[in-house]
């Protein structure tokens, strides 16, 4: 059934972040409490200064990270309970400075 609920309605599905919570090894958590509600569609720009969580938020949106605490949900649905490969085909993401290749083109 990941399959049908991927297929028709992932794309109009909102991502909700509750209570998250996230960090590294045992040091501090970068993320504490964090609530965002990012509607189905719509396009989010992550900005602040360095250390602040962006690239903490988006590695625990898509399972890179596994929170500390609270949850994801995305269409209604824990992301704890779908596939990594499904999760990571309905999220976008253009990091800061992406790489297309790395080396020359020929």
């Amino acid at each position: 059934w990941l399959d049908l609920w991927h297929n028709q309605y992932a794309a109009g599905m909102r991502i909700q972040l509750e209570d998250l919570t996230a960090g590294y090894g045992n040091d501090k958590s970068v993320l504490e409490n964090v609530r965002i509600d990012i509607t189905a569609r719509e396009k989010v720009g992550f900005a602040g200064k360095t250390g602040c969580g962006k690239s903490t938020t988006l590695l625990c949106i898509l399972r890179i990270l596994e929170p500390r605490g609270g949850r994801i949900v995305i269409g209604g649905l824990d992301t704890k309970k779908i596939g990594l490969n499904c999760l990571r085909s309905i999220v976008g993401l253009v990091p800061q400075d992406p790489t297309v290749f790395a080396g020359s083109w020929r």
